[in-house]
């Protein structure tokens, strides 16, 4: 019985993290196509990609200070991404980083 614990347990760890989770549609209509695969690329390197939707706008602005280093982004791209995660909840979109 240990035997098998310990055989079904790592191949299903791999299993679900190699799982994509949200994917992303690239024929959305959206103002910021840049941020949307910048998104695509550079969160799904870590981790699986978080839906959208799954935050709120001020919330996501919390999660992409820390994601900002890990990821390596520059000011830009980190603005582009939140532009288009706010876009997608609505939110006010940046223009210029303060």
């Amino acid at each position: 019985m240990k035997f098998i614990l310990l055989l079904v347990f790592p191949v299903s760890l791999i299993v679900f993290s190699c799982s994509q989770g949200y994917i992303i549609n690239k024929n959305e209509k959206t103002k910021y196509p840049q941020g949307r695969d910048l998104f695509a690329s550079k969160c799904s390197g870590c981790h699986k990609l978080p839906y959208s939707s799954q935050f709120t706008v001020s919330q996501w602005d919390s999660i992409l200070v820390p994601m900002k280093t890990k990821a390596k982004l520059t000011d830009e791209e980190e603005i582009m991404i939140l532009n288009w995660l706010k876009e997608k909840g609505s939110g006010e979109v940046i223009s210029k980083y303060n």
